[in-house]
């Protein structure tokens, strides 16, 4: 199902660089964040959603609304939703399982967000009633250079985080309008394994919920785009897999580094770009997943569904809800 008002993404590829590598961090690793209601719509990657839409990921279990007079989007390869309403102050919201000492750490150690920009903590998180709160400056940005963040535990061991990034004038404002968002943050239940409401609308047919006895990986892989981002010591890397219907796949590879902090890309970036043949055995947790490569060579890799997220050889893949390739 898609709302009427939305829109293709429209959004900076500089924002939306930034999101996808956000995206990466180790700890918190982000799921996006919903909103409960009778007439709920299903989050799409790469969509814009007004201010007022309600908002769902069945699968996350949790929900929110867009404020009014904000955008939403979920950005591709991304599991961040940033909300704006003049594409100079943003809100960005994102939940995983974790536990508040688990939190605390991700919150307080600095967080690159990709093409130079890197919120910087200013003090130490502290512990707010209920609530986890830091404050962070803002380096390689033109409209912003203060930031905030709030999380809380919302239930089922989920920790949600929204952080408020303005400049100075407006951060009060738009750390209102992020408290409203967490606030709005429920739990919903989860959709049963395999079943309809398993799935995203924004995706190709195969990125629900998997892992149910009943669950082959052969047919639920296909049609998926899987990427995975590595960040760390001034270094970023980027892998996309593209498991097509027809039985080809296509993978590229990307990485590169920056000098420090708001200094920008250094130069030594690289791409690699693959594509051959794949099929899938196993049902339910766990599977193998063969790619036969164009030289002739083959390759297995271990497959594993655990805690509603997919792993290949034991590293998480994010699944991305558009496939650019291929069906």
């Amino acid at each position: 199902m898609r709302h009427a008002a939305t829109a293709r993404d429209d959004s900076s590829p500089a924002l939306r660089n930034a999101l996808a590598a956000l995206a990466a961090l180790s700890g918190l690793v982000v799921l996006p964040l919903l909103a409960a209601s009778a007439a709920a719509v299903p989050l799409e990657t790469g969509r814009l959603y007004p201010g007022g839409t309600v908002l769902e990921v069945a699968e996350a279990g949790l929900s929110f609304s867009v404020p009014d007079g904000y955008k939403a989007l979920l950005p591709a390869g991304s599991e961040v939703v940033v909300m704006t309403a003049d594409d100079r102050s943003y809100v960005l919201a994102m939940a995983d399982a974790a536990s508040l000492d688990e939190a605390r750490a991700f919150l307080s150690a600095p967080l690159p967000l990709g093409g130079g920009v890197v919120l910087q903590p200013s003090g130490d998180v502290r512990l707010d009633g209920a609530h986890l709160a830091a404050g962070y400056t803002v380096s390689g940005s033109a409209s912003a250079d203060r930031a905030t963040v709030r999380a809380r535990e919302v239930g089922g061991g989920i920790v949600a985080a929204v952080f408020a990034v303005a400049a100075s004038d407006a951060l009060a404002q738009t750390q209102r309008v992020a408290d409203a968002v967490l606030a709005s943050v429920e739990r919903r239940a989860v959709a049963s394994v395999g079943g309809d409401g398993g799935a995203s609308s924004g995706s190709s047919g195969s990125t629900g919920s998997s892992g149910s006895s009943s669950d082959a990986w052969q047919p639920y892989l296909q049609g998926m785009h899987l990427v995975r981002f590595y960040t760390g010591s001034g270094y970023q890397e980027e892998q996309h897999l593209y498991l097509c219907s027809d039985g080809t796949f296509h993978k590229s590879f990307e990485s590169g580094g920056h000098t420090s902090y708001g200094e920008g890309w250094s130069s030594g970036a690289t791409q690699n770009r693959g594509a051959g043949r794949w099929h899938a055995t196993g049902v339910g947790d766990h599977g193998t997943l063969f790619l036969q490569h164009p030289d002739g060579s083959s390759s297995q890799i271990v497959l594993e569904y655990r805690d509603e997220k997919v792993f290949l050889d034991g590293k998480r893949w994010l699944r991305d809800g558009e496939n650019p390739v291929c069906n």
